[in-house]
């Protein structure tokens, strides 16, 4: 990173040296609504959505793991998965899921 974009780091100017438009997500959001790119697969917006999914399946994971203290790690990520994350999967990374969260012994 050279001198001047250092200086203008988290500042919000951007290289051109125009104040970023996106300094805030809701901006960065209406701009791919108007754009109509929300559904696109490198969308900031899809992105945000992934991620607050899965903020959920780890919530549900640790309130799992509080609750339900006989339970195993399996056990606690599978109810976890199926709760938050299996509706907005389809069949493969559904299955996927599955596979990988059975105990091996």
């Amino acid at each position: 990173m050279g001198t001047v974009e250092a200086n203008h780091f988290g500042s919000g100017i951007g290289r051109d040296g125009k104040v970023d438009q996106f300094n805030y997500l809701y901006n960065l959001v209406q701009v791919e609504i108007e754009t109509k790119t929300t559904k696109s697969s490198p969308s900031c917006t899809n992105g945000l959505l992934w991620l607050t999914r899965a903020m959920d399946f780890l919530l549900a994971l640790f309130r799992n793991l509080i609750e339900h203290e006989d339970w195993t790690m399996s056990q606690a990520c599978t109810d976890s998965y199926n709760k938050t994350l299996k509706k907005w999967h389809g069949w493969l990374a559904s299955s996927s899921f599955t596979s990988i969260s059975m105990p091996r012994y």
